[in-house]
């Protein structure tokens, strides 16, 4: 299959499953409505899959079908045998259709509708919902991979095979509400009027009524109150959403955000650290026909870079807890590390669930990655390769360029599939490993 995808000279065709809310199949094929397609992942969205389309009307997709279908792209290429494989694109949440309608015009027999849609993938529907008024809760010692699980599984999804396992516990109990738990209400009350009955002995004090010991033991009452009314666990007040909680706890393991894959399986996965060194899951290049013959655009963006990351939170003491990452130690000899440029550059994140010192270092490590990443980004197009997905890390050799000679590495932060035209666009940012 990889041979006839770099050929580009195979036939190549389309189709888009219906699905209904089971993930049942009520229609293999709706191209024939089906005008034009773009299939996106866009990393640093919120949610990262999307599916445009230009459609004409269908019967099952009318004003009662809002979020009761999934449409299921497919990217088809014959085999040297006249077989067909194919390779699906995402799984992505009907919502309703822009809708253009045309009056009775003298060329045409009768009006006319067209519809134009920008379809979320399944992250869309946990965006939608979150616990109850009571909450959400991950205990103290509960692995952060196992609370994000029961997220997902809170949300409407029971397959969760796709998050990947950490050794990460959490510190504290963390806790995400709309409200305060009746139980420490309870606790606020009785610590208010403590201190109300204290103040009242001090003043019978004052007025000697009372002795001082008498009020030290009023004080000594007022501790314990306010002991026992100081909310335990770490949390956060307010609406808030299914997606925004398995993001607090991804960004707390220095894990990739939440993202659907091609079948439509939920995936949490760690982030590389390119310490180590790296492979490409797919290599681009002028000498494999991986790239087509348009330009490779080549530029940076250095207002976004930093050369040091320090990640922040607080626990329940409201110490604050650091982690740092340095240029100079991660990727020594980057051009921008203090070492080359002369001069620390550095950010500093604010991380809201962190259940260790480890954790932040972890999530520090990552951050300053992606802002050395700035360093230098491409844009390039391709031919349509359908077999990867998020978060890759692609090569890139171009015989043209000094630099590009040999292999470098690159984070894709993005990629769009023209379902037509079957030109596909990457964009990429440069990622320096040990030997570069």
């Amino acid at each position: 299959c990889e041979a006839q995808l770099r050929a580009g000279t195979g036939r190549w065709a389309t189709r888009y499953e219906l699905l209904d809310r089971s993930g049942s199949v009520v229609e293999r094929d709706l191209g024939g409505v089906v005008d034009a397609a773009t299939v996106e992942f866009q990393s640093e969205q919120e949610i990262k899959g999307s599916l445009e389309l230009e459609m004409r009307p269908h019967d099952l997709l009318g004003d009662t079908s809002l979020f009761q279908y999934r449409i299921k792209p497919y990217y088809r290429l014959e085999m040297p045998d006249g077989g067909w494989a194919e390779w699906p694109l995402g799984v992505y949440v009907w919502t309703r259709p822009a809708r253009s309608l045309t009056g009775l015009l003298a060329d045409e027999d009768e009006p006319s509708a067209d519809w134009s849609a920008t379809l979320g993938d399944l992250s869309h529907l946990l965006d939608l919902a979150g616990p109850s008024p009571d909450g959400f809760k991950v205990e103290k010692n509960e692995p952060l991979t196992s609370g994000i699980r029961r997220a997902l599984q809170a949300g409407g999804f029971t397959n969760t095979a796709g998050v990947v396992e950490s050794d990460e516990v959490a510190g504290e109990p963390l806790f995400w509400a709309l409200r305060t738990p009746r139980k420490r209400r309870r606790r606020i009350h009785a610590a208010r009027r403590a201190e109300r009955d204290a103040r009242k002995i001090q003043q019978a004090v004052s007025a000697g009524f009372a002795t001082q010991a008498a009020s030290d033991a009023a004080q000594r009452r007022v501790r314990r109150a306010q002991k026992r009314a100081k909310f335990k666990y770490e949390v956060e007040y307010g609406a808030t959403t299914w997606l925004s909680i398995i993001g607090d706890l991804t960004e707390a393991l220095g894990y990739h955000q939440l993202f659907f894959d091609a079948t439509g399986v939920a995936r949490v996965i760690p982030t590389v650290n390119y310490k180590n060194g790296v492979s490409a899951g797919v290599t681009f290049g002028t000498t494999d026909r991986g790239v087509t013959a348009e330009p490779v655009d080549v530029d940076y963006d250095l207002s976004e870079f930093a050369n040091i990351v320090y990640t922040q939170t607080q626990n329940k003491l409201a110490i604050q807890v650091v982690g740092t990452a340095d240029a100079n130690v991660l990727v020594p000899g980057h051009p921008l590390s203090q070492a080359r440029l002369g001069k620390y550059v550095q950010h500093v994140e604010t991380v809201d669930k962190a259940p260790s010192k480890a954790a932040l270092e972890k999530t520090a490590t990552w951050l300053l990655y992606r802002k050395l990443s700035f360093y230098e980004q491409i844009d390039l197009s391709t031919l349509p390769w359908p077999v990867h997905e998020g978060f890759e890390t692609v090569g890139l050799v171009h015989s043209g360029d000094s630099e590009y000679a040999t292999t470098k590495f690159f984070l894709e932060t993005g990629w769009s599939l023209d379902l037509v035209s079957g030109e596909m666009t990457h964009a990429l940012r440069r990622v320096w490993i040990p030997g570069d």
